[in-house]
């Protein structure tokens, strides 16, 4: 753990001849939103990287021909969202090691047999696709870049607040440099999907 002090600081002010540095290196925007709320001498917040739901990750195309018991157990009892007529969907599905395909599921992102699915009428399974790939990755876009500008403001505050406690060690003789874990400010990649990812259940 990094060490800070335990009284909370102002931000810094700075003259005009500081700003055009900052704003020179790129820096001045970074600069106001690390500062935003927040002092050395404060917790420093972690961000939460935000998921995909099934909801913004899918979209009906259909309804069951007929019950489907969960897992294909029919001795267990078939919960509403599981039996005839109920709504069917394909979704965006990704797995631990971000591949992406699609599957044809339930309400509850549980697989559906495709042979048991009375498509709609209007449904163009492959302009679905494309519409899901692009709200997917419009998502995706905006879920990434919005964790990856907080881990690099709180890189920012996690610097400053040691910089500032050192100020305070042995008079202001301690120069050790800054440790932290590299892991934990590490920037997410965008995963994409694609319309010719494959089915999951496709075949069955």
């Amino acid at each position: 753990m990094l060490p800070r002090r335990s009284a909370t600081m102002a931000p810094p002010d700075l003259n005009d001849a500081q700003r055009a540095i900052l704003r020179n290196a790129g820096m001045e925007e970074l600069w106001d939103k690390i500062f935003e709320n927040w002092s050395p001498g404060d917790r420093i917040p972690m961000p939460v990287m935000t998921r995909h739901t099934f909801v913004e990750s899918s979209i009906s195309i259909g309804r069951l021909k007929c019950n489907q018991a969960p897992g294909g157990d029919y001795l267990v009892p078939c919960p509403k969202y599981r039996k005839e007529r109920a709504t069917v969907y394909l979704a965006v599905k990704r797995d631990d090691n971000d591949n992406t395909a699609f599957l044809w599921c339930d309400k509850k992102g549980e697989p559906v047999k495709r042979s048991e699915i009375i498509l709609r009428c209007d449904v163009d399974i492959d302009r679905l696709k494309e519409m899901l790939c692009e709200d997917y990755n419009n998502n995706e876009c905006y879920f990434i870049d919005e964790y990856n500008e907080a881990i690099k403001i709180a890189h920012g505050r996690t610097v400053l607040a040691f910089l500032v406690a050192r100020t305070h060690r042995d008079g202001g003789l301690d120069r050790s440099p800054v440790h932290f874990c590299e892991e934990t400010f590490r920037y997410k990649a965008h995963v994409f999907c694609f319309e010719d990812d494959p089915e999951i259940n496709g075949d069955d």
